[in-house]
């Protein structure tokens, strides 16, 4: 049987690992996250998009003047981009991540031959319990 001590230092050893394991997975998580929502993007799927947003969060494309807030406002928005916009493509160039926010850089690519087009752009993401929940675009629409 471990003594008290013994017993407190394998704990406080356990919980230091734990943690650590914790938040080293939490970074490569969200990183990854990041990554696969600007894939769901791409992907053109309006659900797969929106299974990144929190029930609360508003989006801002300040290019376009749009401002969508709450789920039914935002999937309503992608719904109409991806329509807008087939075989459009988003790929993150670089990501910073906080605590409770992110920013991206990342280039929009769609059409081919004289009709393709490329942008690029840059979001500020606010995110809680690995949700998004409020996303800003700025790009130039020229």
């Amino acid at each position: 049987m471990p003594t008290t001590r013994e017993f407190l230092v394998s704990l406080t050893l356990s919980v230091a690992l734990f943690a650590n394991a914790q938040l080293a997975t939490a970074a490569e998580l969200s990183e990854a996250r990041l990554r696969a929502y600007y894939a769901a993007w791409s992907s053109g799927k309006v659900e797969e998009v929106m299974s990144y947003f929190a029930p609360d969060t508003v989006y801002e494309d300040v290019a376009t003047g749009e401002l969508a807030t709450g789920p039914t406002e935002v999937r309503a928005f992608a719904t109409k981009f991806l329509q807008s916009s087939p075989g459009v493509t988003v790929e993150p160039t670089s990501i910073l991540i906080g605590d409770h926010a992110a920013a991206v850089e990342w280039t929009m690519k769609a059409g081919t031959g004289k009709d393709a087009w490329s942008v690029r752009g840059a979001a500020i993401l606010q995110h809680r319990d690995g949700q998004i929940v409020r996303a800003t675009d700025y790009w130039d629409s020229k």
